[in-house]
């Protein structure tokens, strides 16, 4: 009796601990998904767009940050940075775009970088890119401590 209840314990354990590992994988493979690191959201028209992180189209060994709009929305994501005073910088980018439209003709929307709550911004692209392209803003820090870089 006490031999049956042992191989009866040890099978509910390992198929307790497969289920454990299963459900922790899961909930790995959303929280990557979903994990921004250092970055915010932010959209002007809420719910509107969707923000994930992209393991099967990146650039890198490192998944890459997804937007994806149903309707015209400013969708962004950002991270704030420390800055010297008076300092020139440069932030690239390598971007990948589908299907980047303006909601109003001759504006300067697209995909680009800039500064929040400015119009210190880089080219904007509209369109569809030719696979994985770099993009770069160059910006003086001026009086400035810290600045909102956003993508």
């Amino acid at each position: 009796m006490k031999k049956g209840f042992r191989i009866i314990t040890l099978i509910f354990n390992v198929i307790m601990l497969v289920v454990a590992y299963t459900v922790i994988s899961q909930l790995w493979k959303v929280y990557k998904l979903n994990d921004f690191d250092e970055f915010s959201k932010a959209e002007y028209i809420q719910g509107v767009s969707e923000f994930t992180r992209d393991e099967s189209n990146k650039y890198s060994n490192i998944n890459s940050y997804k937007i994806v709009s149903t309707e015209f929305n400013d969708a962004l994501i950002y991270k704030n940075i420390i800055t010297q005073k008076e300092t020139p910088y440069r932030v690239s980018a390598m971007v990948k775009y589908e299907n980047v439209q303006n909601e109003k003709e001759n504006t300067e929307a697209g995909v680009n970088i800039g500064i929040m709550d400015t119009m210190e911004k880089s080219k904007s692209y509209i369109g569809n890119s030719n696979g994985w392209e770099k993009i770069s803003f160059e910006f003086n820090s001026k009086n400035r401590e810290s600045v909102d870089i956003v993508f």
